[in-house]
């Protein structure tokens, strides 16, 4: 592979080519451009040489240089779009999405939406273990348009827990009005359960 270097053109280096464009030119494939190493692609890959942070992405893209990957801290990697940090991978392996301090295997902050059809699945090892969560609006079951708690198990209990002591469970509804009524409530105190606006102890 021949090597050129352009005197007459700062000095510049081209190995596999005779015309080098930049400082340094690897067969006008990959090229070493001010602070940076990228590809010839208008928005191809780029390695700069600068700070890595949770803002400032170091693998990133030609004309898009917010938007990558870099270190957000010792073991600690990021995902970056428009300089924002979106997604924080945690040295034990923690997965935050909208947060840099994920507190389990992966924490949202904000939204998560299920879109139709789709089910959020806990505790399954098959099709017939674990707790579904979905809204149901497919008109094929007398469940269609509500939110379902199902435990896929047959047999299996579904159990309800707070873990704050004397803390109670309040179930709400919107009536034809689109004003929300409390219609049950179990008083972790008591363990009572009152049913009905206006049950004794439903506030």
């Amino acid at each position: 592979t021949a090597m050129t270097i352009d005197m007459a053109n700062a000095g510049r280096v081209g190995i596999g080519t005779t015309s080098p464009s930049y400082e340094l030119t690897l067969s006008d494939k990959f090229m070493w451009d001010g602070n940076h190493w990228r590809a010839n692609q208008t928005n191809g890959a780029s390695m700069r040489n600068e700070a890595p942070s949770d803002t400032n992405p170091v693998f990133t893209f030609n004309n898009d240089v917010d938007t990558g990957m870099s270190r957000a801290a010792a073991d600690e990697l990021s995902l970056i779009t428009a300089a924002t940090e979106r997604v924080r991978i945690k040295s034990d392996g923690k997965v935050g999405i909208g947060t840099a301090s994920p507190n389990s295997k992966m924490t949202v902050q904000g939204d998560l939406d299920i879109p139709r059809g789709s089910r959020f699945r806990a505790g399954s090892t098959d099709s017939n273990q674990g707790i579904d969560i979905y809204h149901n609006n497919d008109g094929s079951s007398s469940f269609n348009g509500n939110v379902v708690l199902e435990n896929r198990q047959s047999g299996g209990d579904m159990v309800f827990r707070n873990l704050d002591d004397g803390q109670d469970y309040k179930f709400y509804a919107d009536n034809n009005s689109g004003t929300e009524q409390l219609i049950m409530k179990i008083d972790g105190t008591e363990a009572a359960v009152g049913i009905g606006e206006g049950s004794t102890g439903l506030t």
